[in-house]
């Protein structure tokens, strides 16, 4: 197993890594005077009317499913996974509408699941309707060494009666404090102090056996306690509305680990330990939910400064967009006959075209989107399709780094 010592200069290097490549946007409010505007072509099949008067994205959550596991049903890991989803969906600007508002949409769905076809004639109340179900939870436990941080203080009071130390032990003794005050909210932080305590411990036993007195009581050595996981595992199903046609399956996990003296949870533990990971599992993977139904918009115009290109679009802080967040664009053409099929005559498909940077000086309906590569930039014309594309947080990279070197 590797040194605790070990992995975290590992996870500190891997850190660093993940923000050396999280570079931020090359185009700032401040370079912005210096680009002038720049001829566009229009495209093909410039939007419509109707396509350019955006309306919010509106989402049902329906509840979600706990499976079978009698864990995940005492624990209601459906319920936690719906709450959660409401309110990073919410944070996104996206509307959360009341799954009563269409209280046929459960049954039509179970329908719609069985037979692949949709009865719901209820009102189109919003665009999506997604819904959570758990496909795995799992509790593991696992020895731990960590310190004792009371038993070291108790280690460090008994030296400090020696007096030819007493300089030293009385260090010893404000450190073991200090070590004591350390927060545990984090996993990070637990590891921190874990880590400590066991320098701590190292520290008192070199320096009872340099003192040389028999009579000196040992120092207490880290005690074994044990380190238990929850693993949930869920998959997010995804449906436009009213045709309850699925879109997309997203697969989520989130883990969470607890550190106690036994090595049995009793089951309050263990539901608060997959609520946890339930959680996780959400927040970790937000990324991925969000682009499975995006905002979309248009470019508009064209300005450069030689030799750095950027694109005004038609969406903004209203459709969730923020400083740094990647886009993407597409171009639309007549979509290609299938062999031995007869295509509809206004058929389009969507290709890509370039990837784009949101500049920090976006408004409310609108922004600047900065796109780095030169011949990707010259093929952008006006009326493309712009769509927003979530990635994963420095900060998620970083929690799943740890997780992997536990």
């Amino acid at each position: 197993m590797m040194h605790v010592q070990g992995k975290w200069r590992l996870a500190a290097l891997c850190t660093a890594t993940l923000l050396a490549g999280c570079l931020s946007n090359p185009v700032g409010r401040q370079e912005y005077a210096k680009f002038v505007e720049a001829p566009l072509t229009d495209a093909e099949f410039l939007p419509s009317e109707e396509e350019m008067n955006n309306e919010p994205i509106r989402v049902v959550i329906l509840e979600g499913e706990d499976g079978k596991d009698s864990l995940s049903i005492s624990a209601d890991l459906g319920g936690t996974l719906t709450k959660t989803l409401a309110g990073k969906i919410s944070e996104r600007r996206v509307e959360v509408i009341d799954a009563n508002l269409a209280p046929k949409l459960s049954d039509a769905l179970r329908v719609a699941e069985s037979k692949g076809a949709s009865t719901y004639s209820g009102p189109k109340v919003a665009s999506y309707a997604i819904k959570p179900t758990v496909t795995a939870v799992n509790v593991t436990s696992s020895a731990s060494t960590v310190g004792t941080l009371a038993s070291v203080a108790s280690s460090a009071q008994s030296l400090a009666t020696l007096g030819s130390q007493a300089r030293q032990q009385s260090n010893l003794t404000s450190e073991a404090a200090r070590v004591q005050r350390m927060p545990t909210r984090t996993y990070q932080e637990k590891m921190a102090k874990q880590n400590a305590q066991l320098q701590l411990a190292a520290k008192a036993n070199q320096q009872q056996q340099s003192s040389g007195s028999a009579g000196a009581p040992p120092v207490a050595q880290p005690t074994a306690s044990m380190a238990h996981k929850g693993l949930v595992r869920a998959a997010v199903n995804i449906y436009t509305l009213p045709d309850l046609r699925l879109v997309g399956s997203v697969p989520i996990e989130g883990q969470e680990v607890l550190t106690t003296p036994s090595d049995i949870l009793n089951d309050d533990e263990k539901q608060r330990l997959v609520k946890a990971a339930a959680i996780h599992s959400v927040e970790e993977n937000e990324h991925a939910l969000f682009n499975a139904f995006v905002t979309r918009g248009y470019v508009g115009a064209k300005k450069s400064d030689g030799k750095k290109s950027i694109f005004l679009i038609s969406i903004g802080k209203g459709a969730g967009l923020k400083a740094n967040d990647k886009v993407v664009i597409y171009s639309r053409r007549k979509a290609t006959e299938g062999l031995g099929k007869k295509k509809a005559v206004d058929a389009l498909e969507e290709v890509m075209v370039a990837e784009g940077v949101v500049m920090d000086n976006l408004t409310e309906d609108e922004a600047w989107v900065h796109v780095a590569e030169a011949d990707d930039a010259k093929k952008v014309m006006r009326g493309d399709v712009i769509k927003t594309e979530h990635s994963e947080s420095t900060a998620n990279k970083g929690k799943k780094l740890l997780k992997m070197l536990m």
